[in-house]
C-alpha cells in the first residue's frame, strides 16, 4: 500500500460537502493500493447552524487507525473573531468581525501564526519527519491556506503534492466583490495561488470546465474527480415511500448568484391554483445554516408559511430520506458561472426522482440531467409553473410520478467510481 497524506479542514463528523469528498477517498482508496493518512480539524460541537464552523473544540488529538485509513483530528482554538461570531451571530459587532476576518485572510498569506488551524501544518511536518514512506501529499481547499502548508512541506521534505480544488479560488466569480478591501484581498490571493500551486505536480477539480480554468491560471496539468454520491445510502430506498403532501425539496445552502425567486414565483401560483385539491410544500433542509439567505426565502414566501420548511443541517441519511419521500427535487443554477456542479445534483440522480432545474445554467447541470433522462429544464417562471402543473396532474391521476432515469449512466457518479479515477491520477503522479 502506498501511503499518501491528505490535508483537509473538513472531515466527519462535519457534515459539510468537503467532508463527504475526503471521507469517500478515505473509505475507497485502499481498494486501489493506497493508504491515506488524513490530517483534519476536530468537529466537536455541531448544531446545524452557520456558527458551527467558528466553534472551538475540546483539547487533544483524536487518532483513529484502521485497515482502510488513518486520521488525526486536531483541536481547533477559537480566535477573537470566532468568539464574537459564536456569541452574537450575524447581529452586533458585524463590522468588527469582518475587519478581523480581513486581517486574518490578508496575513495568513505570509505568517503561519495567524492561521487558527496551523496545527494541521505542524502535525503534517511531524508525520513526514517520522515516516519517509509517504509518497505524495494532497491538500484539499478551501480553505486554500492548506495549499501553502503543502507547498512548505514539499520544500522541506521534497514530497510531491497535488492541489484539490473543490471550487475555484482567486478566480471564483461567485465570491467576486466590488468593494475595495475585497478586491485587494483577491489581488493578494492571486499572487499566493500562483506561488504556492507552482510547486504542485498537478491539480484536481470537480468538473472539466473548472479544472481547465484553474489549469490555465496556474499553468499546471489538471484532472477531474467529481463529487458523486455514496451508493450504499441509496440501495435500500423504497420508491413507494412518499410524503402525504405534494413535496418539492431543495437540499443545502443558497448563494447570491442563484435566482431562487424565479422558481418560487411559480411555486406560489401553483399553490394558489391547487389549494382546494391538495397541499403543496417545499422543503429547504440545510438552508438555515446561512441566516441571511434563509431570511430572503422567508421574506419571499410571506403568506405561504404553511407551505415551506427551512431547517439547519441534518445527517446525510436524513437528507436522502427527505429526498426519497419527495415528489420533485429542485436544482437552481449559479448565474454567471460555468462548470459548476452542485454536489446535490448527484444525490438527486441517485434518488431517481424527477428533477426540475430552474433557472437553467445552460451548461453542465442541464447537460447531466438531460443525459441521465432525470428531469426537466425550465428557463423561466412560466415554464416552471407549467411543468409543476403537469407533474401535479400526473400525481392526482395516478398517485405517483414516473422517472425513467438512466441508471447505467448514473452509476459512473458513485463515490467509489470517482475514487477509482483519483487512484489512476495518483498512479501517474507517483
Amino acid at each position: 500500500m502506498k501511503k499518501i497524506l491528505i490535508l483537509t479542514y473538513f472531515f466527519p463528523p462535519s457534515n459539510l460537502a468537503g467532508s463527504h469528498r475526503i471521507n469517500s477517498w478515505a473509505n475507497y482508496l485502499h481498494n486501489y493500493g493506497y493508504y491515506p493518512i488524513i490530517i483534519a480539524r476536530r468537529w466537536d460541537h455541531l448544531t446545524g447552524l452557520s456558527t458551527d464552523i467558528s466553534q472551538g473544540s475540546d483539547k487533544g488529538i483524536l487518532h483513529e487507525k484502521n485497515e482502510k485509513f488513518e486520521v488525526y483530528r486536531l483541536p481547533y482554538k477559537q480566535n477573537l473573531r470566532d468568539r464574537i461570531y459564536t456569541k452574537y451571530g450575524e447581529g452586533p459587532f458585524t463590522y468588527i468581525r469582518k475587519f478581523l476576518s480581513f486581517l486574518e485572510v490578508f496575513f495568513q498569506n505570509y505568517f503561519l501564526r495567524v492561521v487558527p488551524y496551523n496545527n494541521i501544518y505542524f502535525q503534517s511536518k511531524k508525520l513526514l519527519k517520522m515516516d519517509q514512506s509517504i509518497s505524495l501529499i494532497i491538500a484539499s481547499g478551501g480553505p486554500f491556506t492548506l495549499f501553502r502548508f503543502a507547498h512548505l512541506l514539499h520544500k522541506k521534505f521534497e514530497v510531491p503534492w497535488m492541489a484539490d480544488y473543490r471550487d475555484e479560488w482567486s478566480i471564483n466569480v461567485i465570491s467576486r466583490t466590488s468593494y475595495l478591501p475585497g478586491k485587494f484581498i483577491k489581488f493578494i490571493e492571486k499572487r499566493s495561488e500562483k506561488k504556492w500551486v507552482k510547486s504542485a505536480v498537478g491539480i484536481i477539480s470537480v468538473s472539466k470546465v473548472i479544472a481547465d480554468n484553474i489549469a490555465g491560471f496556474v499553468n499546471k496539468p489538471a484532472d477531474v474527480v467529481m463529487n458523486g454520491f455514496e451508493e450504499r445510502y441509496f440501495k435500500d430506498l423504497s420508491q413507494n415511500e412518499q410524503f402525504s403532501d405534494f413535496t418539492i425539496t431543495y437540499n443545502g445552502t443558497l448563494y447570491h448568484v442563484q435566482k431562487f425567486e424565479i422558481f418560487l414565483s411559480a411555486f406560489k401560483k401553483v399553490v394558489d391554483k391547487y389549494r382546494n385539491k391538495l397541499k403543496i410544500q417545499i422543503l429547504f433542509p440545510g438552508l438555515a445554516i446561512d441566516e441571511y439567505m434563509a431570511d430572503k426565502v422567508r421574506n419571499y414566501l410571506i403568506g405561504y408559511e404553511s407551505n415551506f420548511n427551512i431547517t439547519g443541517r441534518i445527517t446525510p441519511k436524513e437528507v436522502i430520506d427527505l429526498q426519497n419521500k419527495s415528489h420533485v427535487l429542485l436544482g437552481i443554477a449559479y448565474s454567471g458561472t460555468r462548470g459548476f456542479f452542485s454536489t446535490k445534483i448527484f444525490e438527486y440522480l441517485a434518488c431517481r426522482k424527477p428533477v426540475i432545474l430552474c433557472p437553467s445554467d445552460n451548461d453542465v447541470m442541464a447537460e447531466i440531467i438531460k443525459m441521465a433522462n432525470a428531469g426537466y429544464i425550465c428557463d423561466n417562471a412560466v415554464e416552471a409553473e407549467d411543468r409543476l402543473c403537469l407533474l401535479i396532474e400526473e400525481y392526482l391521476n395516478t398517485g405517483q410520478i414516473q422517472c425513467n432515469s438512466d441508471t447505467t449512466f448514473i452509476q459512473q457518479f458513485t463515490r467509489k467510481a470517482q475514487t477509482k479515477k483519483l487512484a489512476e491520477i495518483l498512479d501517474k503522479a507517483i
